[in-house]
């Protein structure tokens, strides 16, 4: 059983271990994302266009940081001395995900907005707010 397990392990090491790296990189981004929101914009929940714009960018600067040298080293285990090139491919494969996040948290955010202008939403809302307010500890 455990000789199966092994060989197994051994068989989908890179895929296991690509997702471990990409649940890291997850954190990361959105740790930092966070934190950021926290730190420059009060935690707000409803950032604006120009703060969603910086806040995907942050995410995504922060996941490629992180991505590229934890694949290099542990997924792929790149030895290519070209290091320059090596990022600048994988940078330029990632700029998709980057303009896709902003668009998709664009159309998210003015989706909100549509919803904020239906009486029913709003007023579930409002009562959603009020019972976080009255509750201590929240």
């Amino acid at each position: 059983m455990i000789e199966t397990i092994k060989k197994l392990l051994v068989k989908y090491r890179e895929l296991i271990v690509y997702v471990i790296v990409g649940v890291l990189t997850t954190i990361v981004a959105w740790g930092a994302k966070f934190l950021w929101n926290f730190l420059f914009y009060g935690n707000t929940a409803h950032p604006t266009h120009m703060q969603n714009l910086i806040l995907s960018t942050v995410n995504w600067v922060a996941g490629v940081a992180f991505a590229y040298p934890a694949n290099r080293k542990w997924v792929f285990r790149s030895k290519n001395p070209d290091i320059l090139k090596e990022c600048t491919g994988f940078v330029a494969s990632r700029i998709a995900t980057w303009i896709m996040d902003i668009l998709l948290m664009q159309l998210q955010r003015a989706g909100a907005h549509a919803a904020d202008r239906n009486p029913h939403y709003s007023r579930c809302r409002n009562r959603w707010k009020l019972c976080f307010q009255q509750t201590p500890g929240i």
